[in-house]
């Protein structure tokens, strides 16, 4: 096991020891250098000042700051279980100069251990919020990471981040924003949007029994072998477990034909997505023939 694993392994344990055995619940949310009553460690101080100046490093997209920060060794297990250095982490970090590349933090409950005198662990709960297709999306991680003090200087070595799954309710408001912005993009025929919030091995089964991977429904949309003039969901229903989210209900689309005769389907549907890194994507489409030219 590597020395970064012990150390947050520890890390965790002591926190659970200081609670008593139990997760404790968070105390609302302080930037890292807020004014604590007791007396700080020395050390202590110096580490909130370097998490807040990475903080905002990510937040203004600075990724020279955030360089003198991370290690040169640094290695981060991210949320997708992904083992990256330095250079991968630091090219996440984006200019903030639009929408899709802002991102805010708000971290909160820091505990702090010394094991050792120039060794630091600190464990932290985050939440990350930043634009996406389907609005602002934000979610929620618990953080360890480990600092070296080398030659007088605080370096972050070592980091991970497991996810904490969304409440239900806040689940179910994302993925119905989800099925309006899918519905709003094939009503324009926008096939990035489409490609974009389907994942790579979506499959769409249609009534009669055809599967059409993502890249024909993508080709679909594109080209306008699927247009439809209108799209209306009835009877939705959310069911969310973890990060697995079941949507059913009944959509009626409306269409011209070739020959530009009317047409329309009235169809059950049932749709199933998945939470990966902070984002829902759907996995799959069912339908079944309730009326029209399913």
């Amino acid at each position: 096991m590597r020395l970064a694993d012990c150390l947050a392994a520890l890390a965790a344990c002591l926190l659970i020891a200081g609670n008593g055995g139990a997760r404790a619940a968070d105390p609302p949310a302080a930037a890292p250098d807020a004014a604590r009553s007791t007396t700080l460690d020395p050390r202590e101080g110096e580490l909130r000042r370097h998490m807040a100046e990475l903080t905002r490093a990510w937040e203004t997209g600075d990724r020279a700051l955030a360089g003198r920060i991370y290690a040169d060794d640094f290695i981060d297990i991210a949320l997708d279980g992904a083992r990256r250095g330095k250079c991968e982490v630091l090219d996440f970090i984006l200019p903030a100069v639009t929408p899709a590349a802002q991102i805010k933090f708000a971290t909160s409950g820091h505990q702090f251990v010394f094991p050792a005198r120039d060794v630091a662990l600190v464990t932290y709960r985050n939440r990350d919020c930043r634009q996406r297709l389907e609005g602002e999306r934000c979610f929620d991680f618990m953080a360890s990471e480990t600092f070296l003090r080398r030659r007088g200087q605080w370096q972050l070595v070592a980091g991970q981040q497991s996810m904490i799954p969304a409440d239900p309710a806040t689940a179910r408001r994302e993925v119905l924003a989800i099925e309006a912005v899918l519905r709003a993009a094939q009503l324009a025929g926008n096939a990035a949007i489409i490609r974009a919030l389907h994942a790579e091995n979506y499959r769409l089964i249609l009534a009669d029994g055809r599967i059409i991977p993502r890249e024909k429904w993508v080709a679909d949309v594109r080209t306008g072998a699927w247009k439809p003039d209108a799209i209306a969901y009835s009877e939705q229903e959310v069911r969310v477990s973890g990060d697995t989210a079941i949507v059913t209900g009944i959509a009626r689309s409306d269409w011209h034909d070739k020959q530009g005769a009317p047409q329309f389907a009235r169809e059950r549907y049932t749709d199933v997505y998945a939470e990966r890194y902070g984002a829902w994507r759907k996995l799959s489409t069912h339908l079944s023939c309730l009326e029209g030219g399913c």
